[in-house]
Formats: structure tokens, sequence, C-alpha cells
């Protein structure tokens, strides 16, 4: 298996350096396989106004349903609301809380694609040691933006948020 780290820049409308990092995970048959690349990616059309604009609530909602729990495949396909807030990021079913952790060094954060080919869409959250999820978005603008938030916040909490590099 070999691991590939992406990093774009965006220079956002306002001036601001938003940064994003994905993990893209390879699988090979030689050990010996090693791929580096460095290239700045495109990003996604008006991502830095969407962010921009979300940033100016104090918490950010987006649908999601869980297809992994503690990589597992999860039954359930119903929808649960993923939020960013300033301080914490929780995810919900109506009533019912999943996880709701504040941001800290143990938390992790990543994009995730099921293959080479599909749509970027989701996200890869471990709030804590032994609990994580793999959240599909509705679209990569949504997955970005919840990506750049999550970071954002974190930033403004002095955490880094950290990558999964295993």
């Amino acid at each position: 298996m070999c691991l590939t780290k992406w990093k774009i820049f965006s220079d956002c409308c306002c001036g601001k350096d938003l940064i994003l990092r994905f993990v893209v995970v390879v699988f090979t048959t030689r050990i010996d396989f090693q791929r580096n690349t460095v290239k700045i990616l495109p990003t996604a059309a008006g991502l830095g106004s969407y962010v921009e604009t979300l940033l100016q609530k104090s918490s950010s909602e987006f649908n999601v349903v869980i297809s992994q729990m503690n990589g597992q495949q999860h039954p359930s396909h119903s929808v649960h609301v993923f939020n960013m807030g300033k301080m914490r990021i929780k995810l919900c079913r109506g009533w019912i809380t999943k996880a709701r952790e504040i941001y800290s060094t143990s938390m992790q954060l990543c994009g995730v694609r099921s293959d080479g080919t599909a749509a970027a869409k989701q996200l890869f959250w471990q709030p804590r040691k032994g609990l994580s999820f793999v959240l599909p978005f509705d679209s990569n603008r949504e997955r970005n933006a919840a990506a750049v938030l999550a970071r954002k916040y974190a930033f403004d909490c002095n955490v880094s948020v950290l990558i999964p590099i295993t």
C-alpha cells in the first residue's frame, strides 16, 4: 500500500490562503513501488466564496449518510446532520448524537475516495481514538467546504487537525 499526500492551495477572494490536504491510498503488488507527485490541483469553482459565506455563521450543517463506522460498513442509510461549529464538530440524527467532539490534536479529518475514478465526495472523520466515520456528502464542494471549515475552526482554537498517515 502506498500513500500519496495531496495539497490544494487556493486564494480566496479576500486574500486568505486555504489549504486542503488529502491522502490518496494506492494499492500495488510491488513493494518497491514509489510515486512522488507535487502538483497544484485546481479547486472547485466558487469554493472560496462558499466557505467565506459559511464562515459568517456560527455553525454550518451538512446532510450526510454514514457509509462506514469504525472501518465496518454501516447498514443504515438514514440521513445525518454533520454540524461544523466554531468550537466542536457534531454528527447526529434527529435528537440522537452519534459523536460530538471539540477540536483536538487527536482528531483526524481528510477527504477520501472509494476508488480512483469516483468523485471525491466522502470525508473520513476520526473524532477520537477508537471512533471513526466515512461520510459521503451531496457534492464535492460541500465535502471540501466542510474540510476547510474544520481546519479553520481548529486553527482558531490553536489545534492542528491531523491527517491520517497509516
